[in-house]
């Protein structure tokens, strides 16, 4: 395993589990909260402040995996279908 730096080498998209009141799990485009609807939309405004990085997927420990893949789904119907995939590390 390896550990990259987060932010400026990548355009990180973080992903939560949901909120007790949502079915959707929580996204950010970098460090600003964003949603299924305006995702794509977002990733590209980010995209044209720096349009060379790579994008990063990261997952939280407690994100369950059809989470994830509704994000990643998403994200690939977008036309975006070169994603890095990080997780959180568990504690040693």
């Amino acid at each position: 395993t390896s550990s990259v730096q987060d932010m400026g080498q990548h355009l990180v998209i973080s992903i939560r589990p949901p909120s007790d009141k949502d079915k959707d799990p929580r996204v950010y485009v970098d460090r600003t909260q964003s949603d299924l609807d305006n995702l794509i939309v977002d990733i590209n405004e980010a995209y044209k402040v720096g349009p060379s990085r790579s994008l990063l997927v990261k997952g939280s420990k407690d994100l369950k995996w059809k989470e994830a893949y509704v994000v990643m789904s998403n994200i690939s119907g977008g036309g975006m279908t070169t994603m890095l995939l990080a997780t959180e590390k568990g504690k040693e």
